[in-house]
């Protein structure tokens, strides 16, 4: 395993996903599939995020739920501890994509409520809201510029 640098007060990018695996040894074997099938072709952290995302919604989907605490617990330390980068990909690359990904579920996102600590729930919200009257990203992003008067 590659060493990960460690900083000694900041969280980093690299460290999210080996952080989601020590959580969810479960999630490793999937974790190298999804390696293997982007092989050296570059992949980003949302597309690595989206993946632990479907891991979380099918570990759901299937009963499992014995580490969303911790998952949650998780995701609560880097919107309360990460700078604006890391708020940004918990945000946007877990939270948002399990509204999306599980809106589409017989049981919805609001499961997933329940897990949230105080400032994840924040954030879960203001994604509800942005995403009001909307069908797709495009149409948010339009709102969005449409907001900041682009």
């Amino acid at each position: 395993m590659n060493k990960i640098p460690k900083t000694k007060n900041k969280i980093i990018e690299k460290e999210i996903i080996p952080k989601f695996l020590e959580i969810c040894p479960e999630f490793r074997k999937r974790w190298e599939e999804h390696l293997k099938y982007w092989g050296k072709d570059k992949r980003g952290i949302y597309i690595d995020t989206a993946e632990f995302v479907h891991f979380i919604d099918d570990s759901y989907g299937g009963g499992d739920t014995k580490k969303f605490l911790k998952i949650f617990e998780q995701i609560e330390f880097y919107l309360t501890r990460g700078d604006n980068k890391i708020k940004d990909i918990i945000a946007l690359g877990i939270l948002e994509t399990l509204q999306n990904v599980a809106s589409h579920r017989k049981y919805s996102y609001t499961v997933f409520e329940k897990w949230l600590g105080p400032v994840s729930k924040n954030y879960w919200k203001e994604i509800e809201i942005m995403w009001v009257g909307k069908s797709n990203l495009a149409d948010v992003i339009r709102s969005e510029r449409k907001s900041k008067n682009y």
